[in-house]
Order: structure tokens, then sequence, then C-alpha cells
């Protein structure tokens, strides 16, 4: 692993670990916690290259990659729902207001962004359901009782953090998101990290990335997407936790993140195109 590699790698497991405190975690992540969540991303952003269809980053390549798994088509929807009412509200996106090109750029987007969404994927004929919305396949439910169960865990953290700590946990939320990455400075070098998750796809990462625009706008609706894969994982963990009586707020185990990471894969796989 050469030195950029590495630095990257820290760089995103840190963020890993911020994550999974985020969720209202009661210490510090497990070193062993984070490097399985680690894995289970290179994993995930493999798949997400796999499936594009060409080397040009667009949104028409993304849902096309994703048009067959509600989960991840409701998190492109989420990115647009959040951007298009007013950003600034969701911790995942808001931190990004810091950089200047970047806000400027997602200023430009706010405007009929969601439309714009709509518009895309009724051209591919996909449709888009919600992230809790009845539209989701019902047996996917179990993400949405595991996601109500991940804010219920992060209320009981809050109310026992007095103001100070209240407010460092504010700050680690704002930042807690791989979206951190797709800023001007980092953007391209894990533009190639992602790239590198699938090896067998001709991906151009010894060429100069070319992004569709300055904004890079398909970028960050990826990496939303990616952020949502880990969600995902911890929502299900959560989610089995209740079904068998155990205590919501202890620390997540590798073994409970693994089983929810393989149930995931195998119960809710994306269905596949005839």
């Amino acid at each position: 692993m050469t030195a950029r590699e590495s630095s990257m790698s820290d760089s995103i497991k840190s963020i890993i670990g911020d994550l999974v405190r985020c969720c209202g975690e009661p210490y510090v992540a497990a070193p062993e916690v984070t490097e399985l969540l680690y894995t289970q991303l290179c994993s995930y952003a493999g798949q997400l290259i796999r499936g594009l269809r060409s080397q040009r980053l667009s949104l028409e390549n993304i849902l096309l990659a994703v048009r067959n798994d509600p989960l991840r088509l409701a998190r492109v929807m989420d990115y647009y729902r959040v951007l298009d009412s007013g950003y600034s509200e969701d911790d995942t996106l808001g931190n990004l207001e810091d950089d200047e090109e970047t806000y400027l750029s997602m200023i430009m987007l706010k405007r009929n962004s969601l439309k714009r969404l709509m518009d895309v994927s009724a051209q591919l004929k996909i449709q888009i359901a919600d992230d809790d919305c009845e539209l989701l396949p019902k047996h996917y439910a179990p993400f949405v009782e595991g996601r109500r169960l991940r804010l219920e865990r992060i209320d009981r953290k809050i109310s026992q953090l007095s103001v100070d700590e209240y407010l460092k946990f504010s700050k680690m939320r704002q930042s807690a998101s791989l979206l951190t990455l797709a800023k001007p400075s980092t953007r391209l070098a894990f533009w190639r990290w992602i790239s590198e998750q699938c090896p067998d796809v001709d991906t151009p990462v010894n060429q100069p990335v070319k992004f569709p625009s300055s904004l890079s706008e398909e970028l960050r609706v990826l990496v939303h997407v990616l952020t949502g894969d880990l969600l995902h994982v911890i929502d299900l963990t959560l989610y089995y936790r209740q079904k068998l009586g155990i205590e919501l707020s202890s620390p997540l185990t590798p073994v409970e993140l693994k089983q929810a990471a393989h149930m995931k894969s195998v119960k809710f796989a994306a269905s596949k195109v005839p």
C-alpha cells in the first residue's frame, strides 16, 4: 500500500469511527468495529463501480447502477430532497458549507434539484421511493425500524451529555460523513480510492479523472449512497438487537455487525435484472 493509499484509508477509518460514535455509541468505536465496517465499505464501493456502465460518473449511470436496490435509490432521493428543502438541516450534507466552492455549487444545484432527479429517473423508467415511504418494499421494514431505533439511541446519548459534551457531539455529527472527502482538496484522491475497490473494471485510476463539472455533484451523490450503506448495516444491527432483547445503547460488536452485513447481502440483496 502506497503512502497515498494509506493516508486515504486512515482518513476513511477515522470518519467511520466518528460515524459509529454519532449513532449513539457510548464509547469510542472499537478498532475491530471500524475495520469491519471499512471492509464492508470497500465491498460496497466495488459494487457501485462494477455497476457503473462506463467510466463517466453521471447521475444517469448512478441511477442505472442502483436501479434494483431500493435502499440505495432511496438514498439518492434523500440527497436531492434534503438539498431541495435546505441541506443545512441535514448533518451529512451541512458539513460541506465550510468549503466555498462546494457551498456555491450546492446553492446553484438546490434550484430544481429534486425535479431534475425525477426527470432523469422518469427518462430511465426508474421508480424511486423515499427512505421511509410506503413505496419501499414491505420486506425492507427492518431498515425503517432500525433507523427509528438509531435515532432513539442518539436521543438517549444526547440526554446524558453536558452542555459542553453536547456541543462537541454536535460538531462531530457535522463531519461524521464520507461527504467530507468529496471536497475539492480530497475528492480526486477519494474517487481514485473508490475506483480501486474494483480492480477488474477498467477505470482511470492512474489518469486525471475528468469530473462531469467542477461542481462534482455526482461524486457527492455516490458518496452519500456509500455512507447510507454503512448506516443500513448499523440500522439492521439495531433491529436484530431489539428482536433479541439486547440493550439498545450497549456498544456495537463486530460479531453482530458482521451478521447484519451478511443478512443485508443475502436477504435484502438487490434484485437481479432479468
